[in-house]
């Protein structure tokens, strides 16, 4: 066997080998079992102040010792009004407009696929961990499998039906509020675009970004006010962006380690759009399944087409315009 062929079979084995590692990982090896619960009767105001002395984007709404829902950043922007009517808001009065939806669940033994294909099913990005009894364990989020796809994945392949790099799964239509705006103006774009976050700008220059955690943290500083801070003393900058052309695997690792969950996108100095987590982790976990789908029917890809991921060290940045920052790999 030529040296071409060695390597071509080499990396068509690590390819194989770290999808099928990825799609069998358990559920309890890669979960939060630092679960932080809160009865329904709480004020949001109280738990605005778990969430932020925490660090935490979701508190598990718990009842006789069952979880019954979750809290989240997002429901601070949906769900709490920008008046006085917040400081008496109930956790359960926010979480119980979801009754209709039960919460979704898995076990410890399930598969990353399983726990991926319920996140992507029921479009949310938390799932609880519960056990036989269906008392809450633990929590796997849409960054633990981020970081599984990092840990597992270390060689793919460049394959003509696949969408490998970010400008095939970002969003090109932007939504931004101006820097000028009032925090009610940002809430209210965010909620009817069902946004996380939503970029700043000024004279038409993105100079920020404003997200769901700093709704939370404007809530809890203000005492349970959602319109006193303007944009410029919430926002952060510089942005952080990425290249249209990495490939989407180098971008999850990009995300990762910055500790974001959305990124511009930028072709050069011009932002062209906007990818999230969700969008990464979805696109990865859907590539490393044709893959092994497409190794289980013996198609093997050309030498030339396997790339190998690079890691955390790789990882540098330099300004995409004044308030820019853009990383991408060496």
């Amino acid at each position: 066997m030529g040296l071409c062929s060695i390597l071509g079979f080499t990396n068509g084995h690590r390819a194989q080998r770290g999808a099928a590692k990825l799609l069998a990982t358990r559920v309890k090896d890669v979960m939060t079992d630092y679960v932080l619960t809160i009865p329904p009767e709480k004020t949001v105001v109280e738990a605005a102040a778990m969430m932020v002395g925490e660090d935490v984007s979701t508190l598990v709404v718990e009842k006789e010792e069952k979880p019954i829902g979750i809290l989240t950043e997002r429901d601070f922007i949906m769900k709490v009004p920008a008046s006085q009517k917040a400081l008496k808001l109930t956790v359960g009065e926010v979480t119980g407009a979801k009754a209709s939806r039960p919460l979704i669940t898995v076990t410890p033994e399930m598969t990353l696929k399983q726990a991926r294909d319920a996140l992507k099913q029921h479009k949310i990005r938390k799932l609880v961990v519960v056990d036989k009894e269906g008392r809450a364990i633990g929590i796997v989020t849409q960054t633990d499998l981020s970081k599984a796809l990092y840990k597992h994945v270390t060689v793919v392949a460049q394959v003509s039906d696949g969408q490998l790099h970010v400008e095939d799964v970002m969003t090109t239509k932007l939504v931004a509020v101006e820097k000028r705006a009032g925090f009610a103006t940002a809430k209210r774009l965010m909620m009817q675009h069902h946004l996380s976050a939503i970029p700043v700008t000024e004279r038409h220059e993105y100079v920020g970004i404003f997200t769901e955690y700093d709704v939370v943290t404007q809530f809890y500083d203000a005492g349970g006010r959602l319109d006193i801070k303007e944009i410029p003393e919430l926002m952060k900058t510089p942005i952080k962006a990425i290249p249209a052309d990495l490939n989407i695997f180098d971008a999850n690792t990009i995300m990762l380690f910055e500790k974001v969950r959305r990124l511009m996108v930028v072709e050069g100095k011009k932002v062209v759009g906007v990818v999230t987590q969700t969008d990464l982790v979805h696109a990865c976990f859907d590539y490393a399944e044709m893959l092994r789908e497409r190794h289980a029917r013996g198609e093997q890809p050309r030498r030339k087409d396997f790339i190998t991921l690079r890691k955390r060290d790789a990882i540098i940045s330099e300004y995409a315009g004044e308030h820019v920052r853009a990383f991408t790999m060496r």
